[in-house]
């Protein structure tokens, strides 16, 4: 096996344990999380209090657009569909 496949495999196992573990693996970190000082996720209790009111909204029959569209309007910061979709799948709120 070459030398450039074998990091490539060693790369993706690393950030695969880490994501596993609960940790931060670089760009953007996750909404509705803060880090430690080692780089672990913890929960953020102001932003886990919108995707919580995210998940009651869509427990309640509403859409992800009416979702997006009352979460902006109350926090004040863009909520593009997309994101609040992306952010209730990984809460663990099926469609």
């Amino acid at each position: 096996m070459c030398y450039s496949k074998q990091c490539s495999e060693k790369q993706s196992a690393t950030k695969q344990r880490m994501i596993k573990e609960n940790r931060f693996t670089g760009g953007k970190k996750k909404f509705g999380y803060d880090l430690d000082q080692n780089n672990y996720y913890v929960p953020c209790e102001k932003e886990q209090q919108v995707i919580r009111q995210m998940q009651l909204m869509r427990k309640k029959g509403k859409s992800y657009q009416k979702v997006a569209d009352e979460i902006t309007a109350s926090t004040r910061k863009k909520f593009p569909v997309s994101w609040v979709h992306k952010i209730l799948m990984r809460e663990g709120v099926s469609a």
